[in-house]
């Protein structure tokens, strides 16, 4: 009975753990990822008015893995003053985008970005310091 009620637990969570993966079409037009980098000064995940924005950098890649586990295969990218930068013609398809930036994180430091034809995807990197 106990094994039982352990092979229940264990399925409940593994269901619960498994994350569908988004479908991605492609019909041949270029998407974009828009990444933002800013200081959450009240840390409520979203940037308010009066909430700056950071330079740093941020690395880039598609379909390798995620977190990055050699830098030398992304594309380095810079954030701009306001701490925005826009990948423009990328395929379709799953990419890895992280945070290389100095300054620590409120958010995640790597994401996974799975991007279609035509489409805009936002990414926001929160920080806990100017």
């Amino acid at each position: 009975m106990k094994k039982l009620l352990l092979l229940v637990i264990l399925t409940i969570i593994s269901a619960a753990c498994a994350k569908a993966t988004p479908e991605i079409t492609d019909n041949g037009n270029p998407g974009q990822i828009k990444i933002t980098v800013f200081y959450d000064v009240n840390s409520n995940d979203i940037q308010d008015a009066g909430e700056p924005g950071q330079q740093a950098r941020v690395l880039i890649g598609q379909d390798i893995s995620c977190p990055p586990t050699d830098p030398a295969r992304y594309l380095s990218i810079e954030t701009d003053e306001k701490g925005e930068a826009l990948v423009a013609d990328l395929t379709a398809g799953k990419y890895c985008v992280a945070y290389a930036g100095d300054k620590p994180m409120s958010s995640k430091m790597t994401l996974d970005v799975y991007l279609s034809s035509d489409q805009e995807v936002q990414v926001s990197f929160r920080t806990l310091g100017e």
